[in-house]
Formats: structure tokens, C-alpha cells, sequence
């Protein structure tokens, strides 16, 4: 009879409900659960506060967790198990994330052999803070990573990411249309993701993304970033196709530089695949809050070499910057890149 292979995503979720028909385990597990519940009611921890006492308690007890085959990841899958997206509150929503913070934790110490701190960890007049990073850095790392992680909200879509039993796959959304509609849909879109404030830019990302992918088809076309710009200075506009009626050379100024900025983007990414925004969204946050990944996770997902998340950051910090740019700084750079010589 030939033997069933277990899903890596299933074996972690199987291996706790059989943690959890014993008595003792499934004891420690829901004491556990329960201590980091308490510690995240906390209100404004830091390296000062005195209940780094129970943190320092938790990581011990993790310890002994151990000894009996219970893991961190059994520990973030028993949390995720426990959320209902429609009552419970973000507190009970940032569980299983604290303890992937605790097994990026014990990674770290364990690899850096860095001991618990015991008689430093909350008066800073005993130890300065920056001695206090340079003894135990991994320790320092997870307080400020645990104080990012209570403040953060809307994280039902990370936690799916990384602890459902059927994960996401990597896959691009593409644009519907097959067509390039250069002055009806791109300029537009160009236009509209230049002049939106810099605070949203974030909850716009899906444009870029959609706008990429425009560029991508009219590669395949046969029509490089650079003939995209240049077909853009040769669209025929008036005030009523701009953006609040403003000056039309400005605008496809703008956009001109936009496509250069593409271009350099595929450059830098060469081969790697460019993340959706849920995708980059998910890699930013893992690496903000310091998330050692479930053993049972596909790690391509977020492997930056194989996915151009620093480049898609370089992007968006390109795209900030132009929006900063004159008037007459974007047109020396138009004519520097398109014209000159010409």
C-alpha cells in the first residue's frame, strides 16, 4: 500500500491535535495561550517595564514547552485556531504573530548563544539602553518588535498568510484588458497615482501594480519604456485630459519620468517576479515585527531573491520623489533622458 504524504502546511496542525489529547500538553498550551493574552492587555510596554518580568517567564516556559514537543509553531497555530475575524479583538488577532516573534527569539539567541537578561531588563539607570542592546540584542530586537506588533491593526490577512490551512499561492492579478490604452487608461492612471498624497499612496499600490504589468504587455508588443514615454510626449491633450486642468506639459512630463522609473525598476529586478501589493504588504510586516516564519511555510513566497520586494520598495521611493520634484527639474530630466542629442 503506498504511504500518504502529509501537506507540510497539515502536519504542524496534526501533530498539535494529538499535543492536545494529552492532558499535560494541552495544560501548558492553553497556560501559555493564557499568559500571552494577559501580556498583551499590557498598556505601553518597553525595556522598561517591570513586566518584562513576564515576558522573560514566557520565553523560559517555551523552554520547558520544548521538552515536551511543544513548539512555537504549535503555539501560533493553537492562537490562529482561536481568532473569529467578526468578535474577537485585535489583541486575540495579534497572538499568533507574538509567538512567531518569540521563535524569531529563540532563533537568534540560540544561534548568538545570548543568555536571558535577569537583572537589567527593566532599570535603564543600572544599564544604559544602548548597552543594554549591545549584551542582549536579540532580546532588544523582540521588545521593539512586540511594541510594533500591539499597535498594529488589520492583520487578519498576515495571519491567513502565514497560518491557514490553505495558504496562498503566488500569482500575478493581471490588468483584464488586453489592450494598451495609452491615453484614455494609462496617462490616466499614471497621472492620478502622481497626484494622489503621499499618505494614501500606500492603500494605492494595486495601481502601480496594474501599471507594471501595462508596461509588461506593451513589452511584448515590442514597445520598451522608453517608446512608451516618448509616445505620451506625442499624445495630443488639452486641459480638459489633465488632472484639475493643469498645465498638460507638466503633467506628461510626469509621466515620461514615471516610465523611466520603470525602466529602472525591471532593470534592477532582472528575472525576479514582482510582488502583488498583498504580497509586498505581507513581506514588509513580517520583517517590521521580526516573524520567524511557521516551519511549514513556503519561504519562496518571500524570498527576495526570487521576488523583487526590495526593488518594488526603491520604486515607490522613486515615486515619492518625483512627486517632490519642480516643474523645471522634471523638464531638464525629460529632455536629459529623452532628448538629448536630438
Amino acid at each position: 500500500m503506498e504511504k500518504q504524504i502529509i501537506p507540510k502546511t497539515e502536519q504542524s496542525r496534526l501533530s498539535l491535535r494529538t499535543l492536545m489529547q494529552d492532558t499535560e500538553c494541552k495544560g501548558l498550551i492553553e497556560r501559555i495561550y493564557f499568559d500571552a493574552f494577559n501580556f498583551g492587555r499590557i498598556d505601553n510596554f518597553s525595556l522598561q517595564h517591570e513586566e518584562n518580568k513576564t515576558l522573560i517567564n514566557m520565553i523560559t516556559n517555551m523552554h520547558t514547552l520544548e521538552g515536551k514537543g511543544i513548539t512555537a509553531d504549535h503555539l501560533s497555530i493553537h492562537a490562529y485556531d482561536q481568532c473569529n475575524w467578526k468578535t474577537d479583538p485585535h489583541l486575540k488577532q495579534r497572538l499568533p504573530l507574538f509567538f512567531g516573534c518569540l521563535k524569531n527569539y529563540q532563533q537568534g539567541a540560540l544561534q548568538k548563544k545570548e543568555i536571558l537578561p535577569r537583572d537589567h531588563y527593566y532599570d535603564i539607570s543600572v544599564l544604559p539602553e544602548s548597552a543594554f542592546q549591545k549584551a542582549y540584542p536579540n532580546y532588544y530586537t523582540l521588545a521593539y518588535s512586540i511594541v510594533a506588533l500591539f499597535k498594529a491593526s488589520n492583520l487578519k490577512d498576515l495571519l491567513i498568510f502565514l497560518y491557514s490551512k490553505k495558504r496562498m499561492s503566488f500569482h500575478h492579478h493581471y490588468p483584464e484588458s488586453t489592450e494598451i490604452d495609452l491615453k484614455n487608461t494609462f496617462y490616466p492612471e499614471v497621472n492620478f497615482l502622481l497626484d494622489i498624497e503621499i499618505a494614501v499612496l500606500d492603500n494605492n499600490l494595486d495601481r502601480l501594480y496594474n501599471l507594471l504589468q501595462l508596461t509588461e504587455k506593451a513589452k511584448d508588443c515590442y514597445i520598451n519604456e522608453k517608446k512608451l514615454g516618448l509616445a505620451i510626449a506625442d499624445l495630443e491633450l488639452n486641459a480638459a485630459d489633465t488632472l484639475r486642468n493643469e498645465d498638460v506639459s507638466y503633467q506628461k512630463n510626469r509621466a515620461m519620468l514615471f516610465c523611466s522609473l520603470v525602466q529602472k525598476y525591471n532593470e534592477a529586478k532582472g528575472i525576479k517576479k514582482t510582488p502583488t501589493p498583498a504580497h509586498y504588504s505581507h513581506y514588509f510586516f513580517i520583517n517590521v515585527f521580526n516573524i520567524a516564519l511557521p516551519d511549514s511555510f513556503d519561504a519562496t513566497l518571500v524570498d527576495k531573491n526570487s521576488v523583487a520586494f526590495d526593488e518594488f520598495k526603491d520604486l515607490i521611493t522613486d515615486i515619492i520623489e518625483l512627486k517632490h520634484q519642480s516643474k523645471e527639474a522634471i523638464q531638464r530630466k525629460v529632455h536629459f533622458l529623452y532628448f538629448q542629442g536630438k
